[in-house]
């Protein structure tokens, strides 16, 4: 099985994921604006600079590893995009992160479960 997201070495499949947003976007140069007519005039330096916003469902001891994964400034990550070979490599950060606690079992054998939503978005 591919994983959906690979951020250094930390692996997330599609089991794992809840819910998996991705935004491919133009980022303009400050010549971009209008003109006197107000015309567009767009000056486009780069193109599908990526934006993930994902959601992971995940036991008690993987939610470390998945928050140790995304908390440097910049790592490599690979994501499903929908881009030639369906899949995109690149510098990426994270910003917020949020953790809630989904499930917490009435058994003691067995672990509680976490919902960690994070953005993921392209140097």
């Amino acid at each position: 099985m591919q994983a959906i997201v690979t951020i250094g070495d930390v692996q997330i499949f599609a089991d794992e994921v809840t819910d998996y947003n991705v935004e491919l976007n133009d980022l303009d140069s400050d010549n971009t604006g209008r003109s006197e007519s107000g015309m567009l005039v767009r000056d486009v330096i780069r193109k599908d600079v990526a934006k993930v916003t994902m959601s992971v469902r995940c036991s008690e001891d993987r939610l470390p590893v998945i928050v140790s994964a995304i908390q440097p400034n910049a790592f490599s990550t690979t994501i499903r995009a929908p881009v030639d070979g369906g899949y995109k490599t690149c510098t990426m950060y994270s910003g917020a992160k949020s953790m809630q606690l989904a499930i917490q079992p009435k058994e003691s054998n067995r672990g509680a479960r976490w919902d960690l939503s994070f953005s993921l978005v392209e140097y």
